[in-house]
């Protein structure tokens, strides 16, 4: 795959990481090393690279990445203006792409057969998240918004996004 990961390991003291690498094994005994010596504050930043031409599945997944890493910078560093215009322009990719997918799909049938069975599932999930995160959304807005539906579509969201964010650590080799 034509997608290497960066591993940088910080520490408090030092703006520069400690460790450098692209070796998913090295990354994760040193970092988990520096955490049991405990004597300071570690962190790691994983960064996902193309190194090379990318196929239209490792395309597909990096745009998702990156949408699921913005959204996540969203909510988790304080609702920054800056971020939400990033993700909402990332979200338009993607649902361009799923539309796109989808429609191609539908042209041309038995296509999903010939697929790789868990590209396809993962492709469902997320196109089935951005549908229900779009419902809540639409819903949420309505004047006679039900509190445990809206619960429920949350729930459902969440539990779409535990399931890309698996693939993706998966897929990747994110630690």
């Amino acid at each position: 795959m034509p997608i290497k990961v960066q591993y940088d390991i910080y520490d408090t003291q030092n703006k520069a990481p400690i460790i450098h690498t692209t070796d998913r094994t090295l990354a994760s005994i040193e970092f988990h090393e520096l955490i049991r010596k405990g004597n300071d504050l570690y962190r790691m930043q994983q960064t996902p690279m193309a190194d090379g031409a990318l196929t239209k599945q490792e395309e597909y997944l990096m745009l998702v990445y990156r949408v699921r890493k913005l959204w996540k910078q969203y909510f988790n560093q304080g609702r920054n203006h800056d971020v939400l215009l990033a993700s909402v322009e990332q979200e338009k990719k993607l649902d361009e792409w799923n539309r796109r997918i989808s429609g191609y799909m539908r042209s041309h049938p038995g296509y999903a057969n010939k697929m790789d069975e868990k590209a396809y599932s993962f492709y469902v999930v997320v196109e089935e998240w951005r549908k229900t995160w779009k419902e809540r959304k639409n819903y949420s807005k309505r004047k006679d918004c039900d509190e445990a539906i809206l619960s429920e579509m949350s729930k459902k969201c969440r539990d779409f996004e535990k399931k890309i964010d698996q693939y993706i650590k998966d897929k990747l080799g994110l630690i």
